[in-house]
């Protein structure tokens, strides 16, 4: 079953790195409402929360098919066993399912409120704009990184239908006005969405040297891996102090950021070791594949961080699966 060419068109172990940002921005949002955030929320607010997830997986996916159909030409050189290139799957086919999959994704949007609506749409032309126009450009991490803050940004979008009283018995209207926030939410959503951006930002730049012949060079690809790892810890750092003045399980979330910084310190060894074997294009997919995965620990270190550690090692576990199913196809 794993080696049905839809399963590989779609990245199929992806999808588990997608719900942990629609969940933060989610927490995020009940956060700002209540003062404090609690799993067991209303009946209603939990349905809208399975709908943004349902409808950020759908237009992922769409993303994802746009991606291997706008570069069908290039990886019928590069990648030639991609389902496009290697004609396991048909043209016309991955142009229908990617148009199902947006359209699906977007109209899930008009069951949350407007702002969700509009948040939808702009993912779409961001998704096609992108892959048919910057993906080689300098913007690429950019935007990239753009798309993915925004996808938390569209989990905190529900925010924008709550209508009750909070627990100082202040009315909101049915449209919530974000003047009502906080400094501290908006300085926590602004951590969250600047973290999220970076961390694509940095993978996106990577992967776009995965096919460059520059990074088989043995000395170039030695600096290269060693820069992103000190970059990537100096971020951890940052985003651990700000954060803890902002977060109300600081525990947790401390050892969240710490656990992630001896993941990607474990991920950097590993790939010291690969360049003695593999060329640099692969280490750098290697790296890739990895931060794909450790997305879902950062999103999971700042839900730990609202909401505690069985809500953060619950969004952690969503990383197992990602791991089993990469195994047989590819992420990247």
């Amino acid at each position: 079953m794993l080696d049905n060419p839809y399963l590989k068109l779609l990245r199929i172990p992806n999808i588990f790195t997608v719900p942990s940002d629609i969940i933060l921005g989610f927490l995020i949002a009940h956060f700002a409402f209540q003062g404090a955030v609690i799993f067991g929320t209303s009946e209603s607010n939990l349905e809208e929360l399975v709908i943004l997830i349902f409808s950020s997986i759908s237009l992922y996916l769409g993303g994802l098919v746009s991606n291997d159909l706008f570069d069908i030409k290039t990886d019928k050189i590069e990648r030639p066993t991609r389902p496009l290139s290697s004609g396991r799957v048909q043209e016309r086919h991955a142009i229908f399912l990617m148009i199902a999959l947006f359209c699906a994704g977007f109209f899930l949007s008009f069951f949350v409120n407007i702002i969700a609506v509009g948040i939808s749409g702009t993912l779409v032309l961001s998704i096609l704009v992108y892959n048919y126009k910057l993906k080689s450009g300098f913007f690429r991490p950019f935007l990239m990184g753009g798309i993915r803050a925004l996808n938390v940004f569209y989990g905190f979008s529900i925010l924008f239908g709550f209508s009750s009283q909070t627990p100082n018995n202040v009315t909101f209207p049915p449209s919530f006005n974000p003047a009502y926030l906080e400094p501290t939410i908006l300085l926590l959503l602004l951590l969250a969405l600047g973290s999220v951006f970076f961390h694509v930002f940095v993978l996106t730049w990577i992967s776009s040297k995965e096919t460059r012949r520059e990074f088989d060079d043995k000395q170039v690809k030695v600096a290269s891996v060693k820069n992103v790892y000190y970059t990537y810890i100096i971020f951890l750092v940052i985003v651990g102090f700000f954060g803890s003045f902002l977060v109300v399980h600081l525990q947790e979330y401390l050892i969240f950021i710490v656990a992630i910084a001896i993941v990607v310190t474990f991920i950097y060894h590993k790939a010291q070791t690969l360049q003695r074997h593999l060329q640099g294009s692969l280490i750098m997919q290697f790296i890739v594949k990895n931060m794909l995965l450790l997305l879902i620990l950062l999103d999971s270190a700042f839900i730990a961080g609202l909401s505690g550690p069985i809500a953060g090692i619950s969004t952690a576990l969503l990383i197992l699966p990602s791991i089993y199913l990469s195994k047989r196809i590819s992420m990247t």
